[in-house]
């Protein structure tokens, strides 16, 4: 579920850096919104249940804690850099044109990294056992 997560995701940022200056809102933002959206929300549970999992009941609440703040720092991590590669980009100009190149590139990038973190969990993630009910 967390692979389908993501790619359901990654398919949103790729579908929304297609956007244009003039693009209609509904299949420019709002449709690849969706989607990045489910896919976020597909792939939070199952990698907040791996996470924790392997955690003695003890120490469960500090692991938890550990993921939460991992979640945050990683969004907020995430945001400067996205919004330091859309400002490169733009070169300063806030023609709606230069703007829209900026967010496209950014969500190219988010795109690529979400369908490099889909592989890496497929590849490294325990694979579900087939035999449970």
């Amino acid at each position: 579920m967390a692979v389908l997560g993501t790619a359901v995701a990654a398919a949103g940022f790729g579908w929304q850096s297609t956007m244009s200056a003039h693009g209609a809102y509904v299949t420019a933002i709002l449709v690849p919104g969706v989607l990045m959206m489910l896919g976020a929300g597909l792939a939070a549970t199952p990698l907040a249940a791996l996470a924790t999992s392997g955690a003695a009941p003890g120490e469960a609440g500090l692991v938890s804690g550990l993921v939460n703040t991992s979640r945050t720092m990683g969004g907020s991590l995430g945001l400067a850099v996205m919004s330091t590669i859309a400002a490169a980009r733009t070169g300063g100009s806030a023609s709606p044109g230069a703007l829209t190149e900026g967010y496209a590139l950014v969500f190219r990038t988010g795109a690529v990294v979400l369908v490099a973190g889909a592989v890496l969990m497929r590849v490294w993630l325990p694979a579900a056992r087939r035999d449970a009910p």
